[in-house]
């Protein structure tokens, strides 16, 4: 019998709040457990404490596959925060057991020597070796507590703090290594949604020029001459004029959680973090999605997609 130690009982009752509410389950914590095998980047074999054997699943990033650009400084670093440690997993209650992937692997948050510090998933995807990855959500039953999201605010902190500095998988041509503003990325699920963009640049960067940004779907209808519903024009949205420093994040938000009187606004204008509020309705799919940012001479500057690599596993 497993020695599961009940640390977290996630009762969120938000509908008052207006907001998504979170199915009522508690989360578990097993350990400690010691790290026999680091597999890969973001999977490894461990011993749990009644001295069974089990594969565990980074829940909440993807690094990159085997025979991918970096999967082997990945496992590298993955090995360097774990192997031979001992580990705490925060995992998910599923029927008589645990949440686990497709090929039965344990789905887990992972803490290495203290449950007081972030999740590895961190670690890894403020190198550069990972990224922020949440699977298979419902918008209607998803919180930000929730298990798959649990960790998504640190986790989205690291991504942009790699994207800032190119490290790891940003220096790869998919993800515009030589753009100054960028898509660093898209918070998809619940209520409201997040794309964030970042300035790396050296100057002050006008949003309020033709710079637009669009879905998939969209910009499938732009190539053949028409315009789709989810389009944000900058020059509509954030102008005339509304600069963003070198390093400053702007976060594009939309979806139904965004109260009535807060959308088509936007705040920050000049600081390092501008906001702009624009239409309350859903606009990137839960399963996947690629995001085109058009500059102001109509040249395609960047695009981001998730999941960021074909979903092996």
């Amino acid at each position: 019998m497993l020695r599961v130690w009940a640390i977290l009982v996630l009762v969120l009752s938000l509908a008052a709040l207006g907001t998504s509410q979170c199915v009522q389950t508690p989360s578990y914590v097993i350990g400690p457990c010691w790290v026999i095998q680091v597999i890969d980047g973001d999977s490894i074999q461990v011993r749990l404490p009644d001295g069974t054997k089990d594969t565990v699943r980074y829940v909440g990033i993807d690094a990159p596959d085997e025979g991918a650009p970096l999967a082997e400084e990945a496992r590298e670093r993955n090995s360097v925060l774990v192997q031979g440690k001992e580990v705490w997993l925060e995992v998910e209650p599923q029927g008589e057991g645990f949440l686990r992937d497709r090929d039965g692997r344990l789905l887990s948050w992972v803490f290495a020597e203290t449950l007081q510090t972030a999740p590895v998933q961190v670690a890894l995807v403020r190198e550069g070796l990972a990224m922020l990855d949440v699977r298979e959500v419902v918008d209607r039953e998803l919180a930000a507590g929730c298990f798959p999201v649990r960790y998504a605010d640190p986790l989205q902190e690291a991504q942009l703090e790699a994207a800032f500095d190119r490290r790891g998988l940003w220096e790869l041509p998919q993800f515009c290594p030589n753009q100054d503003l960028i898509i660093a990325g898209i918070r998809f699920w619940g209520d409201v949604e997040e794309v964030y963009l970042i300035s790396r640049g050296e100057t002050d960067i006008e949003l309020g020029d033709d710079w637009i940004l669009m879905d998939e779907s969209a910009h499938k209808k732009w190539e053949q001459g028409g315009r789709g519903r989810n389009v944000i024009a900058f020059k509509e949205a954030l102008g005339p004029s509304c600069h963003l420093p070198p390093g400053g994040v702007l976060v594009v938000r939309t979806g139904p959680g965004i109260p009535k009187p807060e959308r088509k606004t936007r705040q920050g204008c000049g600081s390092s973090r501008v906001i702009l509020n624009w239409f309350g309705y859903l606009m990137w799919d839960n399963g996947g999605d690629m995001a085109y940012l058009y500059a102001p001479d109509g040249e395609l500057a960047c695009t981001f997609r998730y999941p960021w690599q074909v979903r092996s596993s």
